[in-house]
């Protein structure tokens, strides 16, 4: 055993530390499934469900008409939509063309949303009809790419959709120019004749977008291989309590924009030849525990955020949660509470993981072992996977239980940044991905997360990079001459946005509800700030720059009404 690995010293039984990963891309497995599970429900949404056979008919469907638009391999397509089967398909048959999958998030305000789309280069998109508007909204030019729309109502048969119009189930589908419907296109063309070839080590299967570690919005590339190999090493990680054949029931409420929805759930999912019930609205949290009694699921993958809020429902205990096995939670720190908690009351073991958009997404994870996990860990690294905690001033690898930044190297770790060589140079660096996040390592091999790198708010596992929300507060708001943005501290989120401004001489105050309607629009939610103080100055550094330190250290108490002050109280 390596010196530098102590992870093996806590390594679970029986699992093996390499794997060997295929030579095949995420369509042809995804096919290979398919063919031995036709008749199996991958799906279920509103009482309809749809087999793997159905998924990849419809997915064949929509491949023969994306080629007759002129959709073609090295092309980019985007996804602009919710947890609906039509996300399902429509990722699996842009990849049959060879093309690349860009999920865009409809969490985003008009400047996400612009900037991604400017960056992407898309061929065309496939889009919710009722998020169609924020795309109008985002792009102030002629629309340059083909625009396929599907509604959620095309899912439902007939007389279901005209009951959920009539009693205003679903939305009423707006008339949108120039736009194909998804499902007309699918029965209108044959399946594909057969799905295009790929080089899965260097073909990009997926651009997803992220603040990476410096808050300018860049794709991540993630080759098949990237996601392939972390679907096996996951695999492999769950063997003994999830042996092959075995049929789960997952909950699918991560979004499958986010790379933990798209490849912890979605693809995880079908790789376990297993049944995702699908959460369209994820912040329904009441939908979700009905979901997991109604349908007995046993996989639930989550953040820290969506964990509190189910606790907190004042009718949590009326549920019987008890057929979860495992319930994962990344993206953020898990508070020992909520740990403790979950498992107090559904019986099920909670697992610890960590990895980005730029790792595929998986990086470290605890055991599914009860006696080898760590509270507070976010586990050891997967197979093929090494980590280590350097000096982010000189690069030496630092010695047990000192903190410094967590670099990667594995088989998940991305190709790059689309377009953006000298963002990949700086990120990835003899085959290693600098994380930017700050960790240390016990004497047992566990990685234990301590923060974020620089001024990085984390909100709810959603990146916050205050340069950038300073940067379209100035822009937006006159009055404005001065913003500095920074992260306290929230029981609820992990940390919230607190903005302090400066405003313009001869300028006495701003109209906070008016600023905080504008804002709305142009940013996602959990970038909104919850505190807003106005100064007459910003403390700053020698050098003149903002001294954002001094602000974190300042004491502070988050504004919450008595309604969220008790939902609050029911987690202490």
């Amino acid at each position: 055993m390596s010196s530098e690995k102590l992870w093996y010293k806590s390594w679970p039984k029986g699992i093996k530390k390499t794997l060997e990963y295929p030579n095949i891309s995420v369509h042809k497995m995804f096919e290979n499934i398919v063919s031995k599970n036709s008749d199996i429900n991958y799906l279920s949404i509103l009482g309809i469900n749809f087999t793997f056979g159905q998924v990849n008919d419809y997915a064949d469907r929509l491949a023969s008409a994306l080629k007759e638009l002129g959709v073609k391999k090295g092309d980019n397509v985007g996804i602009f939509m919710i947890n609906i089967p039509q996300f399902v398909i429509s990722f699996f048959g842009i990849l049959k063309t060879g093309a690349t999958v860009v999920p865009i998030s409809p969490l985003y305000g008009s400047t996400d949303l612009q900037t991604t789309l400017k960056d992407s280069n898309l061929k065309a998109i496939i889009c919710l009809d009722i998020l169609y508007k924020k795309i109008q909204e985002a792009w102030d030019e002629p629309i340059p790419w083909k625009i396929i729309t599907t509604s959620l109502g095309s899912i439902l048969p007939t007389f279901k959709r005209i009951l959920a119009r009539l009693f205003r189930k679903i939305p009423a589908s707006p008339k949108i120019d120039n736009a194909l419907d998804m499902f007309k296109l699918m029965e209108e063309y044959e399946r594909i004749e057969k799905s295009a070839q790929c080089d899965p080590e260097n073909d990009v299967a997926v651009i997803g977008y992220t603040g990476g570690t410096t808050g300018t919005p860049k794709g991540a590339m993630i080759t098949h291989q990237n996601l392939i190999s972390n679907l096996l090493a996951a695999r492999e990680w769950s063997k003994h309590i999830h042996p092959k054949g075995t049929h789960k029931n997952f909950v699918g409420a991560v979004p499958f924009f986010h790379i933990i929805g798209l490849s912890a759930v979605m693809l995880v999912g079908a790789f376990y030849e297993s049944t995702i019930h699908l959460i369209p609205d994820p912040r329904n949290f009441e939908s979700i525990l009905k979901a997991i009694e109604k349908n007995k699921i046993e996989y639930c993958h989550g953040v820290p955020t969506l964990y509190r809020a189910l606790l907190m429902q004042p009718n949590f205990d009326d549920f019987d949660l008890t057929s979860l096995e495992i319930v994962f939670s990344g993206a953020a720190a898990l508070p020992n509470f909520v740990f403790r908690a979950f498992e107090e009351k559904t019986g099920c073991l909670m697992i610890e993981a960590y990895g980005m958009t730029e790792t595929s997404p998986i990086v470290t994870a605890n055991p599914f072992e009860k006696d080898n996990r760590k509270m507070g860990s976010i586990g050891i690294p997967f197979p093929n996977t090494d980590v280590k905690i350097i000096n982010p001033d000189n690069g030496d690898v630092l010695p047990i239980g000192e903190v410094g930044e967590i670099i990667i190297k594995g088989p998940q770790v991305m190709k790059g940044y689309y377009q953006k060589p000298e963002e990949t140079a700086h990120i990835i660096r003899d085959g290693y991905l600098y994380s930017g996040d700050l960790g240390y390592m016990d004497e047992d091999g566990f990685i234990f997360l301590v923060n974020r790198a620089k001024d990085m708010i984390n909100v709810s596992g959603y990146k916050v990079f205050p340069s950038e929300l300073e940067g379209i507060i100035t822009s937006n708001f006159p009055d404005i001459e001065e913003a500095a943005v920074v992260g306290v501290h929230d029981d609820y989120s992990g940390e919230a946005v607190k903005l302090i401004a400066v405003l313009k001489p001869g300028v006495a105050d701003i109209k906070k509800e008016e600023f905080m309607k504008t804002l709305k629009k142009k940013v996602a939610n959990y970038k909104v700030p919850k505190i807003v103080e106005i100064r007459d100055s910003l403390p700053k550094t020698a050098l003149g720059k903002i001294d954002r330190r001094a602000l974190r250290a300042e004491p502070v108490e988050l504004d919450v009404d008595e309604d969220e002050k008790k939902k609050r109280s029911r987690l202490i």
